[in-house]
């Protein structure tokens, strides 16, 4: 167990090094250090309720998928299960979403791809 782990912070740090100077290095150590200093703090029961907004932390996720800590608007609770829109930032000049669809901007855009 303790092999396996070592060899992913291994691949991290290799990781890491590639994205010298990156501001996704930041982000993942602020992330890491955040898990390993909260792990063992006791957590009150909050009361989590339909149309809060409240900071949530995301965790370290694939692109585009959101990740890290942002806000976000409670649709659902049920049980420990809360569902949550997350809030962001966007910005209309990102290459990443030229090819999407969107009926003003992008209508001749494919509505799926593979």
């Amino acid at each position: 167990m303790y092999k396996r782990y070592l060899a992913a912070i291994n691949e991290f740090i290799n990781v890491a090094l590639k994205l010298n100077g990156s501001d996704e290095v930041r982000r993942l150590a602020i992330s890491d250090e955040r898990l390993a200093k909260d792990r063992f703090i006791p957590r009150i029961s909050a009361k989590f309720n339909k149309g809060e907004i409240y900071q949530f932390e995301f965790g370290r996720n694939y692109f585009p998928e959101m990740s890290f800590e942002h806000r976000g608007l409670i649709i659902g609770v049920r049980d420990k299960l809360l569902y949550v829109l997350p809030i962001c930032s966007y910005n209309n000049n990102e290459k990443s979403h030229k090819n999407a669809y969107h009926p003003v901007d992008n209508p001749d855009k494919k509505i799926h791809t593979k």
